[in-house]
């Protein structure tokens, strides 16, 4: 009874506080933005930012504090406002909202709040075993034996039967899936409900679209036309901790075998079994020969941690122009990586889950995000 009398406190606590948050002005809900649905979105002028990585500990992530809260910064003269006082695991901005996902006692939300501070709305509580995942026009979770879909114009909800959903991803008109307890990657019409079985592979879901989709099956490599439903096996090679880049036609991959460890790209357009050369195959390419803590990418560089330095390059898709953006202390801490506009941010798990952030040009040093006022001294 104590527990769940102490619960309710913070919960009430909660409550009024996400109540009281004053009204923020500014922000630009018709402007560009740019990498979508990570820990830091840039709309605009206006960056939002996730405050450091979740508390390990459930009465941590429950309580008010500044740690893996929402904010935001006014890239012109660098002010940092405050957004939510709850914690998020991951976010999405679109037009005037921000959707997120936050802890509860027991489960997970789904909320959203608009970009001032105000409006915030509970869409859905599911467990923290389940999965979401953002796309363009709207955000999926996957429950015991459904998805279900909000639309982030009308919030309005959708929900489609599936199996055990293990992996998930959003094109504009599809919702793409595999199921673990069958053989076979799905995609669900989102408009009509109709699900229809592209391929008898599945696996990690890296990029889809209305008409492609790229996936990780056993480690290896496929591309999938969706609509004529031929597969191409990309490479022979098997691949670990991937992220694909698709404006640059390009996954790129670690490795930490002893022989090859490092960071490695790997065109998305090459057939497997074929010669360099033939029918347009390209090298694969080591791009660094070192052990590599923790990466991201955009369309024009890779970013990553060095294990044995701690040092945070930027790097082309070629290797070239390596540049030291600065130092952490802690390789392995490190669990979170995203680039937005010129800036980089990094979640910093052993110093108390602060949040840092770089100038991607080199010009200055890594800087906390939210200074606390010990740390403003």
């Amino acid at each position: 009874m104590k527990k769940i009398i102490a619960f309710l406190c913070v919960a009430m606590l909660l409550i009024s506080l996400c109540a009281c948050t004053p009204k923020l002005e500014g922000g630009q809900p018709d402007g560009e933005i740019k990498s979508n649905g990570g820990i830091a979105v840039q709309q605009g002028d206006w960056i939002y930012f996730i405050n450091g990585s979740m508390p390990e500990l459930a009465k941590d992530a429950l309580s008010v504090t500044e740690q893996a809260a929402i904010y935001r910064m006014n890239t012109l003269d660098g002010s940092v406002e405050q957004v939510t006082s709850e914690k998020a695991f991951n976010m999405y901005v679109y037009g005037d909202k921000i959707f997120y996902t936050t802890p509860s006692s027991t489960n997970v939300h789904l909320k959203c709040v608009g970009i001032d501070a105000q409006g915030s709305k509970r869409l859905l509580t599911f467990d923290d075993s389940e999965f979401i995942t953002y796309g363009e026009k709207g955000v999926a979770v996957a429950t015991v034996g459904e998805i279900i879909y909000f639309d982030y114009e009308t919030l309005t909800k959708k929900t489609f039967t599936s199996g055990t959903v293990t992996g998930m991803r959003l094109s504009q008109s599809y919702v793409y899936y595999y199921d673990q307890t069958k053989v076979g990657l799905k995609r669900i019409n989102i408009e009509t409900g109709i699900e229809e079985t592209l391929c008898d592979e599945n696996g990690m879901i890296l990029y889809v679209d209305d008409t492609e989709a790229y996936f990780i099956s056993v480690r290896v490599p496929y591309k999938l036309n969706a609509n004529t439903l031929e597969l191409t096996q990309i490479s022979e090679a098997l691949y670990k901790n991937l992220q694909l880049n698709y404006a640059n036609r390009t996954i790129i991959c670690l490795e930490s075998d002893a022989e090859t460890v490092g960071i490695f790209s790997q065109p998305i357009d090459n057939v497997a079994g074929q010669p360099v050369g033939e029918g347009g195959n390209k090298a694969r390419l080591k791009l660094h020969t070192k052990e590599i803590s923790a990466y991201c990418v955009d369309d024009n560089f890779i970013y990553f941690v060095e294990a044995e330095t701690g040092d945070v390059y930027r790097m082309t898709y070629e290797g070239t122009d390596k540049t030291v953006l600065g130092k952490v202390d802690s390789v392995y801490s490190v669990d979170s990586m995203d680039v937005v506009g010129n800036m980089l941010f990094i979640h910093d798990s052993l110093e108390s889950g602060k949040a840092y952030f770089v100038k991607t040009d080199g010009s200055g040093s890594l800087t906390v995000a939210v200074k606390t006022i010990e740390e403003e001294k």
